[in-house]
C-alpha cells in the first residue's frame, strides 16, 4: 500500500475534480470502484497524468487486478469542452467497452482511448500507458508500442535500418501503420547498476557514433528553452510556491543558451536507467522514440536527472554533462514526479530544482 504523504492540494477552478484526481488516495478509491476491474489495487497503480490547467486533466493508469494489469483512461474536461468526455465515452460504447461516469469524470479501459485508434492488441498486457500519447505492453513474446502520433520519420528510419554496430545494442523491431505500431522482441535482462556503467557507456558511445538519419528532431538551445518554459508553467501550476524559483532558473537558461554545444550526434533523447537492460552480451538500449540530433552530453544529463526525479539511489553518470545541459535537463524533468503522482512528489520536484540550481550556479561561474 503506497502511503499518501502530506502535500499541497492541487487546485483548478475550471476543473473541480483535479484536486480529487491528483490525490493518490482518492484516485485509488476511484480506480477500485471501476466495475469492470476485478480485484483492482488502485493504490499500486502506475500513473501518468496530463493536465492543461483550465482545460482538461487526463490520467492513464496501469492498475494491478486479479486478472493481471489493466490500463485505464480517466479524464475530466472544463465546461466549454465537455463534449470531449462524451466522445471518449461514445468511442468506448461503440466498441462494446464499459464506461464509468461520476459527475464530470469519465473513465474507460485504456485500449479504447480514441487517440489509439483501436491499434492496441486484444491480448496485450499493459506495461505503461500515457493517455492520448502511447500504450506499451507485452503481447506474447513481443513488446508492443502503440503511438497516438507516429514518431518522426528519422526515428522510423533508425529503427528500420540501424547500423550493424548499433543493432547489437537494440531489440529488433517491426513497424506498421506508418510507425504508429511497433513490435519488438522481448529482451530478458537486468536494470543497470554501478558495476554496469562501462557496458552502458559502451552502448551509448556506439549510438553517438552512428550517422544520424535525416528527419530527426534537433535538440538545440531553442528547443531546450521552449521545453523549459513549458515545464516551468507545469511546476508553477502544481506547486505555486515554487513559481519564482523555477522562473529564476529558466531566466538563467535563457541568458546562457549561447553556451549550448553544437548538436552533432545521434542521441537517445530520453536516456535513463529505465531505458537500458544489461545482459551477458552487453547493454541493450530501449525506447528510441525521442532519438534526435543533439550534443552527446544531453543523454548523460538526462540520465542523472531522471534518477533524481524518481527518488532513491542515483547511479552517477560516468561523463558529467556540460552545466547548461544539466540545467536544461533538470528544468524539463522538474514536473515529472507530479505527472507520475509519485509518493512525495513535491519533495522530488524540489530535489530536481536543487539540481538545476547547482547547474545554474556552475553556468554563472563559467561566465
Amino acid at each position: 500500500m503506497i502511503e499518501n504523504p502530506p502535500r499541497p492540494a492541487v487546485h483548478d477552478p475550471a476543473l473541480a475534480a483535479v484536486e480529487r484526481l491528483a490525490d493518490r488516495t482518492e484516485l485509488a478509491r476511484l480506480l477500485d470502484t471501476l466495475p469492470w476491474l476485478d480485484g483492482a489495487d488502485g493504490a499500486r497503480a502506475a500513473v501518468r497524468l496530463r493536465w492543461k490547467p483550465g482545460t482538461n486533466l487526463r490520467i492513464g493508469a496501469v492498475v494491478p487486478t486479479a486478472a493481471g494489469p489493466a490500463a485505464v483512461l480517466m479524464a475530466v474536461f472544463a465546461p466549454h469542452s465537455r463534449g470531449k468526455a462524451g466522445r471518449i465515452a461514445g468511442h468506448a460504447v461503440s466498441h462494446d467497452a464499459p464506461v464509468y461516469r461520476d459527475g464530470g469524470i469519465v473513465a474507460v479501459p485504456g485500449p479504447f482511448d480514441p487517440h489509439l485508434d483501436g491499434l492496441v492488441p486484444p491480448t496485450g498486457v499493459p506495461l505503461a500507458y500515457n493517455p492520448a500519447r502511447r500504450w506499451v505492453g507485452r503481447d506474447g513474446a513481443c513488446v508492443v508500442k502503440v503511438h497516438a502520433v507516429a514518431p518522426p520519420s528519422g526515428v522510423a528510419a533508425l529503427l528500420a535500418a540501424p547500423s550493424s554496430a548499433l543493432a547489437a545494442h537494440l531489440p529488433p523491431v517491426e513497424q506498421d501503420h506508418g510507425g504508429r505500431l511497433v513490435r519488438s522482441a522481448w529482451i530478458p535482462g537486468s536494470p543497470p547498476g554501478p558495476a554496469d556503467l562501462p557496458a552502458v557507456m559502451s552502448a551509448l558511445d556506439v549510438l553517438h557514433a552512428c550517422p544520424p538519419p535525416m528527419g530527426l528532431p534537433v535538440v538545440d538551445a531553442a528547443s531546450a528553452v521552449r521545453a523549459a518554459d513549458i515545464a516551468a508553467q507545469a511546476v508553477a501550476a502544481a506547486l505555486p510556491g515554487e513559481s519564482a524559483r523555477v522562473r529564476a532558473l529558466v531566466a538563467v537558461l535563457h541568458e546562457h543558451a549561447y553556451r549550448w554545444p553544437t548538436p552533432t550526434s545521434l542521441v537517445h533523447g530520453d536516456f535513463s536507467p529505465d531505458q537500458v537492460l544489461v545482459r551477458a552480451e552487453g547493454a541493450v538500449l530501449l525506447d528510441l522514440d525521442r532519438a534526435a540530433l543533439g550534443p552527446p552530453g544531453w543523454d548523460w544529463a538526462q540520465w542523472t536527472v531522471a534518477q533524481i526525479a524518481h527518488g532513491g539511489v542515483v547511479v552517477p553518470a560516468p561523463r558529467p554533462a556540460e552545466p547548461v545541459l544539466a540545467l536544461a535537463a533538470a528544468l524539463q524533468r522538474a514536473p515529472e514526479p507530479f505527472r507520475r503522482l509519485r509518493p512525495g512528489w513535491p519533495r522530488l520536484v524540489e530535489d530536481v530544482l536543487s539540481h538545476a540550481e547547482a547547474a545554474a550556479a556552475e553556468v554563472r561561474r563559467l561566465t
